[in-house]
């Protein structure tokens, strides 16, 4: 496992997976994953899975290519969440009014966790979307520079009281690293 501490609600911020190419600007909000793109989503799920972590709730940006990586990585986590779609996590969104908007839904979430999902399991909290915003929302919590994640790269944060945001654990899909 890669959390500290489990029963602590994680934080997952994951890209979409390698998607088609837009012929023009106006068809970013459209373009939906290629099947290398899908499988990534899957491989990504299947390390988290690995890693003992277990969807609670699942959040996307309204771009297709989003909202599919989501579904795809929960379903190879076995879960039955449903992804619940917000514009704030479109590629021009605000990073200022995702970041506080994620946190929000993040301190919900913690208190609404009734009980721990098991010995050496993590409860998860994943937010499906895109570059630039992802990086940027990771960047604002962690307090420096995070670099882009890659496509259908998974990045685990945690939070303490304490100690602030930290970044727990990067997953690509296997084979990728």
């Amino acid at each position: 496992m890669t959390s500290s501490s489990s029963g602590e609600l994680a934080l997952g911020l994951l890209r979409h997976g390698t998607a088609e190419a837009g012929a023009h600007p106006q068809a970013d909000a459209e373009r939906r994953l290629l099947p290398v793109g899908r499988d990534e989503a899957r491989r990504v799920g299947a390390r988290a899975l690995a890693a003992g972590y277990r969807v609670v709730a699942a959040y996307a940006s309204p771009y297709p290519r989003a909202t599919e990586t989501g579904v795809l990585f929960i379903e190879a986590l076995g879960a039955r969440v449903p992804v619940t779609e917000d514009a704030r996590l479109v590629p021009e969104a605000s990073s200022s009014e995702a970041s506080a908007w994620i946190q929000a839904v993040w301190r919900e979430s913690s208190r609404a966790l009734s009980s721990p999902l098991g010995p050496g399991l993590v409860p998860l909290l994943v937010f499906a979307a895109h570059e630039p915003i992802l990086s940027a929302v990771a960047s604002r919590l962690l307090g420096r520079r995070r670099p882009a994640l890659a496509r259908a790269e998974l990045v685990i944060l945690g939070s303490h009281a304490s100690e602030g945001w930290r970044e727990v654990a990067a997953l690509l899909p296997a084979g990728l690293g």
